[in-house]
């Protein structure tokens, strides 16, 4: 059953649900509204997936050699549950397109400084067609 449904498709009811989020980055991840306002922080959940990456040397260009890189997790994934999402990097969510659970930042904002201080909305790597 996939998490995630077109909006289109989604009744307003529907659109506002809360869902339970986990953050399994390492750093806390700060949704704000279109003004830059925090709506909520998430706390990193001391848990993170790691992937083990493959590389295999698929030919050389002028010289230097080209390698594919492949990646898959280390340890088991963390399980699928109704109405939950999991804060993955981007890597991670590209990785398993599978996971209609995976949810990654999208539309950063940045601090006076240049740094990433939080996002306005959320991006998923699944196929939703």
């Amino acid at each position: 059953m996939s998490h995630i449904r077109s909006p289109n498709a989604l009744s307003y009811s529907q659109q506002v649900k809360k869902m339970n989020i986990t953050n399994m980055t390492p750093h806390s991840i700060n949704l704000k509204d279109a003004e830059g306002e925090l709506i909520r922080s998430y706390p990193p959940s001391g848990e993170t997936i790691r992937l083990e990456t493959h590389s295999k040397k698929v030919a050389y260009i002028n010289g230097a050699a080209v390698y594919r890189k492949t990646f898959s997790a280390e340890a088991e994934l963390p399980p699928v549950e109704e109405d939950h999402f999991y804060i993955v990097s981007a890597i991670v969510a590209t990785s398993f397109p599978d996971r209609t659970d995976f949810i990654m930042v999208n539309d950063t904002t940045r601090d006076e400084n240049g740094r990433i201080d939080g996002n306005t909305s959320w991006a998923t790597a699944s196929n939703l067609a």
